[in-house]
């Protein structure tokens, strides 16, 4: 469930492919600090699958961000939305959303 990029970025010289999606890699919650940490990794998608960037450069292909505050207290009172639902699925959808409508990246959950 990557984000698909509004905009591809350019790989330059050592990306054989354009940067076309974000994928979530890592998330981790803190229960002490109150926090989600989340690490999204930038590549493509080459035959339905992720394929990270090559050249893997924290705060730039590699990206770390922190939800606190609201946004935490939101996140954690969020509840599966269907019965049956499976929730990783619905915490990986509002971890996805929160990237979006925080603007850290413009496109759309695929």
């Amino acid at each position: 469930m990557p984000i698909q990029l509004t905009t591809a970025i350019s790989g330059g010289d050592f990306e054989p492919l354009p940067l076309t999606h974000a994928k979530i890699v890592f998330f981790a919650t803190n229960l002490i600090d109150s926090l989600i940490e989340i690490r999204v990794m930038l590549g493509a998608v080459a035959n339905g699958n992720f394929v990270p960037a090559e050249i893997q450069n924290f705060g730039t292909t590699v990206k770390a961000f922190t939800i606190s505050g609201s946004d935490y207290s939101t996140l954690l009172a969020s509840t599966a939305s269907a019965q049956g639902a499976i929730l990783y699925d619905e915490v990986a959808a509002a971890l996805y959303q929160w990237l979006l409508t925080n603007n850290h990246f413009a496109g759309s959950v695929v």
